[in-house]
């Protein structure tokens, strides 16, 4: 009985199961086999864009696997997305100076996604670093081998909360979500940067992390404040009392308890902005599909619903509505 309901082309116009799968989410053998000449300059140009952003992106912890793990997880990835995006290979070049342009341009869609990241999460150190200033606390620094510095440990602290935060929030998967948006904006081996939609991104990176660590801090600064208000007045009723050694303790004191008590909310908070600028760089880049299709014809169509049927391998279609949300956000 299993085998004949297994075997029975119900609902599939009478295919075999193989064929229905290949037509449904994947191009079909004989397009992969017919485009096999294309699959090693396709898979250069998707793991150049596929290794910009995982050397830049915080969330994707590189640097803390051995080579051979990055490299075997960065390669695995990019010949997953090579046979989702298989259909629109552009030509081969015909030399090395275009080849070698090709593999810039897709280095830097990479490079551009990753430095976003990157902004954001550096938010979180400028906001340790704002706490610590107006605290006092700027000789407990720890060393941070992500970024290979010195950072404050209240800015470490809150790197670990968001991140954490932001990963079990599904944010990772947003971040891929937002490289695989590239692919439908910019299909491999057809990048034509725009200075406009460049600085676009990169203005508005850089204004929601300056907004992310004054969010962040201001919890944090407050609660200082009110330390040092009472501290005023402690001295001026105890003018005995060494008020610069009680001061530390006393600031440590009110920034740990205001932590410990607005750590979730810090976390959302990340999250929620990380999550925004992440969906205006989405939409940055879907405004350029329109003028792509007017332009180059009605085969660049598809490039989207590529693009989504790869988005599918790695989320549920929450994660895959994105662009639709903010389209109706818009609205």
């Amino acid at each position: 009985m299993i085998s004949e309901i297994d075997s029975s082309p119900i609902s599939r116009g009478k295919q075999p199961l193989w064929i229905f799968l290949n037509r449904h989410s994947f191009p079909p053998m004989s397009q992969l086999l017919h485009d096999f000449d294309a699959w090693p300059i396709l898979f250069l140009l998707i793991l150049t864009r596929v290794s910009g952003l995982f050397c830049l992106a915080p969330c994707f912890p590189i640097r803390a696997l051995p080579w051979r793990g990055r490299w075997i997880l960065i390669t695995g990835l990019a010949m997953l997305l090579t046979t989702a995006q298989v259909q629109q290979a552009a030509p081969i070049p015909n030399s090395v100076a275009a080849l070698g342009l090709a593999v810039a341009c897709e280095a830097a869609i990479g490079l551009i996604l990753g430095f976003v990241v990157l902004l954001l999460f550096s938010s979180l150190q400028l906001a340790g670093q704002i706490v610590t200033q107006l605290s006092g606390l700027r000789m407990a620094d720890v060393y941070d081998s992500n970024i290979d510095m010195q950072i404050p440990v209240f800015g470490r602290l809150l790197y670990l909360v968001a991140t954490a935060a932001f990963v079990i929030a599904g944010g990772h998967r947003q971040v891929m979500a937002a490289m695989l948006d590239t692919f439908a904006a910019y299909p491999p081996g057809q990048v034509t940067l725009v200075a406009g939609d460049l600085q676009e991104i990169l203005t508005n990176a850089i204004a929601h992390s300056m907004i992310i660590a004054v969010r962040l801090s201001a919890p944090l600064v407050t609660a200082l404040l009110f330390s040092m208000i009472t501290l005023g007045l402690v001295s001026r009723a105890l003018p005995q009392w060494n008020t610069l050694t009680i001061g530390l303790g006393a600031n440590s004191l009110a920034l740990s308890a205001t932590i410990l008590f607005a750590m979730g909310s810090l976390g959302w908070t990340f999250h929620h902005e990380a999550t925004g600028v992440l969906n205006r760089t989405a939409a940055t880049w879907s405004s350029i599909l329109p003028s792509r299709d007017a332009s180059t014809g009605p085969s660049e169509a598809t490039d989207h619903n590529n693009a989504s049927a790869a988005r599918n391998v790695f989320g549920p279609a929450k994660h895959s509505s994105r662009l639709a949300i903010v389209g109706n956000r818009g609205n």
